[in-house]
Order: structure tokens, then sequence, then C-alpha cells
């Protein structure tokens, strides 16, 4: 305690030191003061963040979706669009749909898409699939990369692909302003390509949906 007050005695403030020191207790105490005023505005803004988000979950779930006049939106993921019916599909897209009218035996109406503006309608027969695109310009065609050289029917300028010995899975064909693609799960006859080609008509309800 002694050496304590031997050194306290060495040290002289002067008025300058002392306004100084003064200066920085007050600076602090206001530092201090706005860290407080920011927690207490971050705390208050989380809380209404939560409120709202709360609120709109709540409207959100007391819309009576599928009730009277009003039916559940539909999901769009990357750009796709899916629809229960041809109609609705023809509806979506802004070109006039065609599609075929005649399919193999037992193939039904399975589902129908908007994909980045291109229809896409699969038919199955319960175990095997038929996939009909139909785009503006080559948009059909895209993406289809073979391997092998096509076959084309003069009798409607399709082009037939994946010769398999006992018929052919893929078809391609252009006209003025839009593209087609057939894919099917398994070989087609040549006569049965043409005959679905051929068939490929304006929806007006009609078309097997």
């Amino acid at each position: 305690m002694m050496k304590y007050n031997q050194i306290m005695e060495k040290i002289h403030v002067t008025p300058e030191m002392l306004s100084r020191l003064q200066n920085e207790i007050v600076a602090s105490l206001a530092r201090q003061a706005r860290v407080r005023r920011y927690k207490v505005a971050g705390i208050v803004a989380a809380c209404l963040i939560l409120v709202v988000s709360g609120t709109t979950i709540v409207h959100l779930s007391d819309i009576p979706w599928g009730q009277g006049t009003l039916e559940s939106p539909i999901v769009a993921v990357g750009g796709v669009q899916e629809y229960a019916s041809i109609k609705q599909l023809a509806e979506s897209l802004s070109f006039p749909l065609s599609v075929p009218t005649v399919l193999p035996d037992d193939y039904v109406f399975e589902s129908a898409a908007n994909q980045f503006g291109m229809a896409v309608v699969i038919y199955s027969n319960g175990e095997q699939q038929i996939k009909y695109c139909m785009g503006i310009g080559d948009a059909a065609l895209i993406g289809n990369n073979h391997t092998d050289g096509g076959y084309p029917m003069d009798s409607n300028h399709a082009v037939l692909y994946d010769d398999t010995n006992c018929g052919y899975t893929i078809a391609e064909w252009q006209d003025d302003a839009y593209s087609y693609c057939i894919i099917s799960d398994v070989p087609l006859e040549e006569e049965l390509w043409s005959d679905i080609i051929k068939s490929v008509a304006p929806v007006d309800g009609t078309a097997p949906d």
C-alpha cells in the first residue's frame, strides 16, 4: 500500500489531461448507448419479420383453394408447367397446338406440360410411353443428338431414327413454322409411324385426351 501511495504521489494530472480523460469517458458512454440502440432495433425488426411472416402464412392457408370458383395455383418448376388435359395445355401456349389423333392400340393420354414454351404430351399403354413434342422453329428438335443416320420418309418428310431391324423409336419433322418429335419406348414399324404423323391435327376437342 505504501508503494502504491508513493507511485500515485508522482503522478501529476494537468488540466489538459483531465479534459482529454473527460472527453474520452463521454465518447465511450455515447458508443455504448448506440450499441444498445442497435441491439434493441435489431430485436424489434426480427419480431416484426416473424409477425409479418406468420400473418402471411395464416392468410394463405385460409384461402379456400378448390372451393367455389377458386382453383389451386399451377406450380411451375424451372419453366415447366403441367396440365391435366391437352385442352389446358393448348390454352397455355403462344401457338395453336396440334397433336396425333392416331395412336397404337391401347395408348391413351397420360400427361401434358408446357416446357419453356414447347408442348409435351405423353401417351401410355400402362407399360410403355409415347412422348410427343411440338415447338416453334426447331425447338422440339433441340437436344436430340443421334449417333446414327436417320431414315427419311418420302411420304411426309419425317426422319426416323434408331433402327432395330423391327422398327424405329424416334420420328422428327418440320414445317414452315414448327418442329415435331415423337419418341416411343418400343420400336414402331414405318407404316404405323406414317399413320401417326399424318394424323397430327389442330386441337379441336377430338384429340385423344
